[in-house]
């Protein structure tokens, strides 16, 4: 059965769905909750809203507040209590999946191309861990099945589709699909503006080598300015110009760069679980 639900004639993901869409590989619900409430360190995420679908077929957007004062705290708690009540770390996980799916709020959803943008940057071939990682990190292995296998001994359909009923349209047959396509990455959504500009960001810091500091880096991409086929249009005093997605004026300066070398530095690229 399809994970997908439509929503204005717009297609949708209900929050409970995300765990499932990589078999628990990565997202679990801890992580969805951080990344709503403005919290989670990844960039990719960054800006993707969440709404509430309502019984009347209206929808709203749900405050940040919400996911970090409500929903992560208690998400927090189920995994603590079960953490000191465990057997074993294994049969604690297999409880943690099955409660910490009920503790997300029904009818809580993302856009299908937004989420899929968003999973895009930091999942994809484009990402920075593929980039910064060409040899350990693999794309395809975080492929998005909207069609994923029944759960032994848990029936998880109802609980994530709990909420949508038929004030919207459920599609029942929806292909497996793989990461989106570089050639459908402007559809609707455009990459987030800084996946302009990472790319040549990580290209200038392997070529700086290993144990190089945020300045050299600099110097190289201040090098590149204005060439062809980049983004970097010039330099001046404050910084490096730049065009995002928009074709907006950007700068890149120095501390805008430690920022972000030292942000991607810091982040587990091998996390699984929120546990």
């Amino acid at each position: 059965m399809s994970l997908v639900v439509t929503i204005d004639e717009r297609e949708a993901i209900p929050v409970r769905a995300i765990a499932l869409l990589t078999d628990w590989k990565c997202l679990s619900p801890d992580r969805c909750a951080a990344i709503f409430s403005g919290d989670d360190f990844l960039e990719g995420f960054e800006g993707l809203k969440s709404y509430m679908f309502h019984e009347d077929g209206s929808y709203t957007e749900i405050a940040p507040r919400y996911w970090k004062n409500i929903v992560l705290r208690s998400l927090n708690a189920c995994s603590d209590s079960i953490k000191a009540a465990q057997l074993t770390h294994e049969t604690g996980y297999q409880q943690w999946r099955q409660e910490s799916l009920l503790l997300l709020p029904s009818r809580a959803f993302v856009w299908r191309d937004e989420f899929e943008a968003s999973y895009e940057n930091e999942y994809g071939p484009q990402s920075k861990r593929a980039l910064f990682n060409p040899t350990s990190f693999d794309p395809s292995n975080y492929t998005l099945n909207y069609n994923p296998l029944p759960w032994p001994g848990y029936d998880w359909k109802s609980v994530v589709l709990e909420g949508f009923s038929a004030s919207i349209s459920i599609k029942q047959k929806q292909p497996t699909l793989p990461l989106v396509p570089a050639e459908r990455a402007t559809i609707k959504n455009k990459l987030c503006r800084q996946d302009l500009l990472t790319p040549l960001i990580w290209k200038a810091a392997r070529e700086a080598g290993e144990g190089a500091t945020v300045a050299e880096v600099f110097a190289i991409l201040r090098n590149w300015a204005g060439q062809k086929g980049t983004v970097l249009i010039g330099a001046t005093e404050e910084g490096l110009q730049w065009l995002d997605s928009s074709d907006s004026l950007k700068i890149l300066t120095l501390n805008a760069l430690r920022k972000r070398l030292g942000r991607a530095a810091n982040r587990p690229l091998s996390a699984v679980n929120g546990r």
